[in-house]
């Protein structure tokens, strides 16, 4: 008999975070968070302060923005707490009526969701602290958004903030622009009206901006297909199809170029290429069959790379763009190098991120060819 004693599995993970250029990741556990260097895969901190549900971040600078979840949070589930990681102290907090889903950071903008708004807040950093109480440039109405879905694009140079969130009918996507230079205490007022894009026929399950701020790609709660949008004029692009049956759709992320994006489809991960696709000459095997047989009309076209993951799992294309990491609520991170034109994904890295432990069962289950 093995007298060994069996590894423990680590804390449960509530969520994973990345920051502006993906680059870095967070991931947030019953007990705290931790940072990770995207390439290669390294730890950067552990703390364990406290249950966190979600990490804010802006590039590699030490503030940081933490939400209090789990069964022991951290703090109040409805505050974003400015957290100073070089000192390990809190340095301010913005509270809310309703418990914050989602967090993000631009630069010196804060933005929050609950299930019935967006908050934009401008943060006074100077020398890398927060000087005076966050300052509440915007606030926008979503209705119903148990998910705390929404996407923000922040324009340095002409202080323009583009922000991208659900709306009262089911699978329609607001589309607002303001501007980030206050002057005074009132709130920022919109540059222009917002627009209204009607993507899905089912509620949103997943939003993501390319990080020129013009491309917009959705998908909703029927699993099955991935959109993408001009946002400068609201027209659809491209529908991509990764399955039949509908499925949940975790994450969705462009690639620098914005030529290629991934996406979760409950195990596997898919790439798909926003090139037109050539026009071949000849006809496939489903147009030939359905010349003889009436067959359903299936939208989208399908993804040029898969790939299977160990559990769901957040997914980002990383800034050498030749490669995709996907890390899973298991606790594991799987970096995969995109091998066109071959269309397969081929793993590069795996890490555990609670401990290290003997290597995965899942390695047995991938196709090294």
């Amino acid at each position: 008999m093995d007298d060994a004693p069996a590894s423990k599995p680590g804390p449960a993970v509530l969520a994973v975070d990345w920051n502006e250029d993906k680059s870095c990741f967070a991931v947030s556990t019953e007990v705290g968070f931790s940072v990770w260097q995207s390439d290669p895969i390294v730890a950067v901190c552990h703390r364990d302060i406290g249950g966190i549900s979600h990490v804010g971040m802006f590039h590699r600078t030490s503030l940081l923005v933490l939400v209090g979840g789990g069964k022991e949070p951290f703090d109040s589930p409805n505050k974003a707490v400015l957290w100073d990681d070089a000192h390990c102290r809190v340095v301010g907090y913005v509270e809310l009526r309703l418990p914050i889903l989602r967090v993000l950071r631009r630069k010196d903008l804060l933005f929050m969701a609950t299930t019935s708004a967006v908050y934009t807040y401008k943060l006074a950093i100077v020398d890398g602290a927060v000087r005076d109480p966050p300052l509440l440039l915007h606030e926008a109405d979503v209705g119903d958004n148990p998910r705390g879905l929404f996407c923000a694009h922040y324009a340095t140079v002409t202080s323009l903030i583009r922000l991208v969130h659900p709306t009262t009918g089911p699978g329609h996507v607001c589309v607002t622009s303001f501007s980030a230079a206050v002057l005074s205490t009132e709130p920022a007022t919109t540059s222009k009206p917002p627009s209204l894009i009607e993507a899905h026929r089912h509620p949103l399950r997943s939003l993501a901006l390319g990080g020129s701020g013009t491309k917009l790609a959705t998908a909703s709660d029927s699993g099955t297909v991935v959109k993408i949008f001009d946002l400068v004029s609201g027209g659809l692009l491209h529908v991509f199809r990764a399955q039949l049956l509908s499925s949940d759709i975790d994450s969705i992320s462009f690639n620098r170029a914005e030529s290629l994006v991934c996406a979760t489809f409950a195990l596997t991960l898919h790439v798909f290429k926003l090139a037109k696709p050539a026009v071949s000459k000849e006809k496939s095997y489903v147009e030939w069959v359905s010349t003889y047989v009436p067959l359903p009309q299936i939208e989208g076209v399908p993804s040029s790379a898969q790939t299977r993951l160990p559990g769901n799992s957040s997914c980002v294309f990383l800034p050498d763009g030749a490669s995709a990491l996907a890390v899973c609520i298991n606790g594991s991170a799987l970096r995969f190098r995109l091998m066109l034109p071959d269309a397969k994904l081929q793993l590069s890295e795996f890490h555990k991120l609670h401990r290290r432990d003997e290597q995965s069962d899942f390695f047995k289950m991938l196709d090294y060819a």
